[in-house]
């Protein structure tokens, strides 16, 4: 649950945090959060798990370790980065539409 919460929660934070920023800053905020969640819940994840079940830490540092994790029933995990990624994109491109419509109603012609 708290993995799923950081995925889809934190992208959400980040783009509100960021949405008086240029589009560009912003969106290089979002994308570079999304990317370290990424990390963590593809390579750390993992090799926490297999610490914490006692494995000698050699063995659960090893690239393996990672790549059998994710094998397999991994897919599902996997899926769930891509959903992230979706909604991190819907909502880069949720605030640029709102900045431009704002934009638009201040500044009339």
């Amino acid at each position: 649950m708290t993995k799923l919460l950081l995925l889809f929660g934190l992208p959400f934070l980040t783009v509100w945090l960021t949405r008086k920023r240029p589009v560009g800053q912003m969106a290089a905020w979002t994308v570079g959060v999304q990317l370290l969640l990424y990390f963590g819940y593809i390579v750390v994840s993992p090799i926490a798990y297999h610490l914490s079940w006692g494995i000698p830490a050699a063995e659960a540092l090893s690239p393996l370790t990672v790549i059998s994790w994710w094998s397999g029933d991994g897919v599902m995990g996997l899926s769930i980065i891509a959903l992230s990624a979706l909604e991190t994109i819907f909502l880069v491109i949720f605030a640029t539409n709102h900045r431009q419509q704002r934009q638009a109603q201040d500044d009339p012609r």
